[in-house]
């Protein structure tokens, strides 16, 4: 269909439709643009908007304290540690 010559009609009513050799055409509408469009400044202006800091990001966490659940987890299957904090045995300690 590239380079075909359709016919777009809007209805008294605002519906449209989209003919192709009198046959009616299935479309789908896209999203209305999300990102805002650049803006033309004047170049009296250009060094004060260039100063201007961007947008802050979000800060960065620091690093997982010691204590934290997932440092204690031991990765191998069969280390006795790993089977006593997944309740399969029961160790005493004095």
């Amino acid at each position: 269909m590239r380079g075909a010559h359709v016919e777009v009609r809007e209805a008294n009513t605002g519906e449209i439709t989209i003919e192709y050799k009198g046959q009616p055409l299935a479309y789908s509408t896209y999203r209305e643009q999300e990102r805002r469009q650049s803006q033309v400044i004047e170049t009296k202006l250009l060094d004060a908007a260039l100063c201007r800091s961007p947008a802050k990001s979000k800060p960065l966490r620091g690093p997982v304290p010691m204590s934290h659940p997932w440092r204690r987890f031991d990765f191998s299957e069969k280390s006795m540690q790993a089977m006593e904090r997944r309740g399969e045995i029961c160790i005493l300690r004095r």
